[in-house]
């Protein structure tokens, strides 16, 4: 599985946007101006420009080199990522005896003719999910299982990197009957939905207005991307996807 992805493999422990040094404050308030829509100060704009890599000193430079890429890996790896986010679901859903759901997303083409098997087969196995609007190809799903929202929702107060419990899959009413004894099934319709329960202490008191989930429990639904490219055969295909969540 591993055999032509890079050799490196990251532990994040913890969850982190900006640090708090004057770096991290330059950087809240570049995106800030970015939103908007004002010009950049001269000293903002200085410093920014001066933290463009150039590609010859990088590759000279064996110290900062090493410092991009410990810094920065984790976002030149999804391959490893996708990879890792699957193996993960199944080790964990067999540790504990649950059922795993695995969810096929469905692509469609935005642009053109509706895509044949083969490019529909390729899509589906593209890694980055921030070219896919974070939702994956196949999302595999357990009761119990640990996520983090990866997607922006329409969910009211629901927002990215908040983690969550999947407390209760809502399967399609045409799925046929499932054999409990099953380890693994391939869903052959779009659940409904997944209940999530959300870990942060202060959302578990809330209560969603006119739903009978209780405190901290949310219902997400299957959720449509924008419009992405794909590149195939020579060609960009532009895609849209509709998976059941945006997890990770």
């Amino acid at each position: 599985m591993f055999k032509n992805s890079l050799q490196h493999v990251v532990h994040f422990t913890g969850t982190g946007r900006f640090l708090d040094n004057d770096s991290g404050r330059d950087l809240v308030e570049i995106l800030q101006c970015m939103r908007n829509g004002k010009a950049l100060p001269e000293a903002l704009w200085g410093k920014l420009q001066a933290r463009e890599l150039d590609m010859q000193v990088l590759g000279t430079d064996a110290a900062l080199r090493e410092r991009l890429f410990k810094c920065h890996w984790g976002g030149f790896s999804w391959e490893q990522v996708s990879r890792l986010q699957q193996l993960r679901a199944a080790h964990e859903a067999e540790a504990t005896g649950q059922t795993l759901y695995y969810v096929q997303a469905v692509d469609r083409s935005t642009d053109g003719p509706e895509l044949t098997a083969q490019q529909t087969a390729a899509s589906l196995k593209v890694a980055s999910m921030s070219t896919t609007g974070y939702l994956m190809g196949m999302v595999p799903l357990f009761l119990g299982m640990e996520v983090r929202i990866s997607a922006i929702l329409r969910t009211p107060l629901l927002c990215r990197e908040l983690p969550c419990v999947v407390k209760r899959i809502d399967l399609h009413p045409k799925e046929p009957p499932l054999r409990h004894s099953m380890k693994a099934h391939i869903l052959q319709y779009m659940p409904l939905g997944v209940v999530v329960e959300v870990t942060d202490p202060e959302y578990a008191q809330f209560c969603v207005p006119d739903c009978d989930l209780p405190p901290g429990h949310f219902f997400i639904e299957p959720l449509t991307s924008s419009a992405w490219k794909f590149r195939y055969g020579g060609e960009r295909l532009g895609i849209c996807r509709r998976q059941v969540s945006g997890f990770l």
